[in-house]
């Protein structure tokens, strides 16, 4: 297998129909790279305040009442569904180990130094290694607003993160370090092109 780390994020719902399923997707991807990290975040354990700092990408009242479903973070938490089946699938894998972020957990197989890098304060630390590993971001039926390594770039050019809590083991997390929307990262698509294929 190609011994470059690789971010993988999947879209599973672009394809009609997968002979094997999510498991043939991880199966190919095994034969292929040795050191994979794919996203295993968890929407569900984050709480919103009824009140809280401006300019923090919230509105606190449209928010705050509907936490009736949120969950306490732990490492066997399936991944949110919006991040994907095979993403749960991996996560879920003999082979890969979780980091503990409660909301923005990454799983890896054949990285554990990646994964010792995230903290609270610095969720996209694994992101940033990689980057410096020369790592690969691959796109399996998703775009570049499903492309997380996007946020790295808005933290490096300075963009100011946004302030989000979680419910943790040891109760209500602040997270000070949070990356906002990636509705608008398609438009970087002209501006990479020749580094694409």
């Amino acid at each position: 297998p190609n011994q470059i780390p690789v971010i993988v994020h999947v879209n599973y719902e672009a394809f009609e129909k997968v002979l094997g399923e999510e498991n043939a997707i991880l199966g190919s991807l095994f034969d292929h790279y040795d050191r994979i990290l794919m996203p295993s975040f968890t929407y569900q354990t984050m709480v919103v305040p009824k009140a809280g700092p401006s300019n923090n990408g919230l509105n606190y009242e449209d928010v705050a009442h509907d936490q009736a479903a949120t969950e306490i973070f732990h490492l066997d938490m399936p991944v949110s569904p919006s991040i994907g089946v095979v993403e749960e699938a991996f996560r879920q894998h003999e082979e890969t180990i979780r980091s503990q972020h409660p909301v923005y957990s990454f799983s890896a197989r054949n990285m554990p130094n990646t994964l010792s890098k995230q903290t609270l304060e610095n969720p996209l630390a694994p992101i940033a290694f990689l980057a410096k590993k020369g790592a690969w971001v691959l796109l399996i039926g998703a775009d570049q607003k499903d492309n997380f390594s996007i946020h790295l770039a808005e933290d490096l050019a300075g963009l100011r993160p946004f302030i989000r809590w979680a419910l943790t083991m040891t109760g209500i997390k602040e997270l000070n370090s949070m990356p906002g929307c990636a509705n608008g990262f398609e438009n970087i698509r002209p501006h990479i092109h020749s580094l694409c294929r």
